[in-house]
């Protein structure tokens, strides 16, 4: 047991990136995000986001518009494949969670990611509930949504 845990220590340092900001990614998982804790959704068509700016990302623009980027990823997958997605975030470890409508059930797999699924409150409510986090400039999350493409997560 003792060598499996030091050969799982030795891959995580390995897989490791430090971002200009001192923070790390870890490259072996399946997204490769930026610790801190973020939400992105839709109002009247439009994509906002709002993020741990004050403890994690006030220092690493790379990293908020990168996550942004790729929970944007993540909320149009969802939504191809039928569910009537409404906010898709990241803990700051990046467990990821999808508030949906009509949530049918408690997990989705979305390619090879394991997501938590919830049904989705009012976004006025929602914006109210995570008052420790900020609302993400426009100019950011629109850098994030041209940056992505076409591709996939």
């Amino acid at each position: 047991m003792e060598q499996l845990v030091k050969a799982r220590e030795g891959m995580e340092e390995e897989a490791a990136r430090v971002c200009g900001c001192g923070r790390k990614y870890y490259w072996y998982r399946p997204l490769k995000l930026h610790p801190g804790a973020l939400y992105v959704y839709k109002v009247d068509g439009e994509w906002r986001a709002l993020a741990d700016i004050d403890h994690v990302y006030h220092k690493c623009r790379e990293g908020l518009i990168g996550n942004i980027r790729e929970l944007m990823r993540v909320f149009e997958a969802a939504t191809q494949t039928g569910i009537k997605a409404v906010i898709v975030g990241k803990a700051y470890d990046d467990d990821l969670y999808l508030y949906a409508r009509d949530a049918r059930r408690e997990r989705v797999v979305l390619n090879g990611l394991n997501i938590r699924v919830s049904e989705a409150p009012e976004i006025s409510f929602f914006e109210r509930t995570v008052s420790y986090m900020d609302r993400v400039s426009p100019g950011f999350v629109k850098a994030a949504d041209a940056s992505r493409g076409h591709g996939g997560f």
